[in-house]
């Protein structure tokens, strides 16, 4: 299989978890690529931060971002070290709807999943890390 093929493989794989889960996230306020910036804002609290991981336009991330302060799924506090950004954060109830979307995604995935025995998912999984592992500095880590 060609690179190309593979990718196109591994977003119809992700594509299709969306689809089927999309229903029951809305029920909880949510949409499928929602979800993923409510799961990277611990990480990446600040908002082109969470564009650029997401390959999301600016403007949408600010969209979704007033959208969900508006539910109350997330709160923006200004940076200490420089008040012209803001930072963002999960609020309870935030932690609460992330951890029911991810028992939906859970659920959707395990249905497709459950097609391989577990040692292919072990091996399924452990080829993922290895692919989405980082390269290693050039540089080496130090200057």
């Amino acid at each position: 299989m060609k690179p190309s093929e593979f990718i196109n493989q591994a977003w119809d794989l992700l594509q299709g978890v969306m689809e089927e889960a999309a229903g029951e996230l809305a029920a909880i306020g949510l949409y499928p690529r929602a979800v993923f910036l409510l799961s990277r804002v611990e990480e990446l609290p600040y908002p082109a931060q969470l564009a650029e991981a997401l390959l999301v336009p600016a403007p949408t991330v600010s969209f979704i971002v007033r959208q969900f302060e508006k539910q109350g799924l997330l709160s923006r506090a200004n940076d200490k070290k420089d008040l012209r950004r803001y930072r963002l954060s999960l609020t309870a109830k935030g932690k609460k709807s992330l951890a029911k979307a991810r028992q939906v995604l859970d659920r959707c995935a395990e249905k497709r999943m459950a097609k391989l025995s577990k040692s292919e998912l072990g091996a399924f999984a452990q080829m993922m890390r290895t692919l989405n592992a980082k390269p290693a500095s050039p540089l080496g880590g130090g200057v």
